[in-house]
């Protein structure tokens, strides 16, 4: 049910973000998304890793892209935890290239 009423949520708030284009760095977004979700622990925080081969800037909606990522690592946190292992830190990932 949690997760249902957290997609809904994310749902609704796609429809009031802003959708105008701009130059948007993607390391920097990708490292402000990380250090801003909003975790359910400290544990789970370690399990996510942001690393950057080759940062690149493309036009585009920093909200939106913002709120998919958002989806992205809340998607994979629950597979996460959802899975037969314990997580570890780096488990989740995130590259820029």
């Amino acid at each position: 049910m949690n997760r249902q009423i957290d997609t809904q949520i994310s749902n609704a708030q796609l429809l009031r973000l802003p959708n105008e284009k701009s130059p948007v760095h993607a390391a920097e977004l990708v490292r402000d998304v990380v250090a801003n979700y909003p975790y359910r622990s400290s544990h789970e925080r370690d399990c996510v890793e942001a690393f950057v081969q080759q940062d690149f800037c493309f036009m585009g909606s920093r909200a939106l892209f913002s709120q998919l990522l958002s989806n992205l690592i809340k998607n994979a946190l629950y597979s996460l935890a959802a899975s037969s292992h314990a997580s570890h830190p780096g488990d989740l990932r995130i590259t820029v290239g």
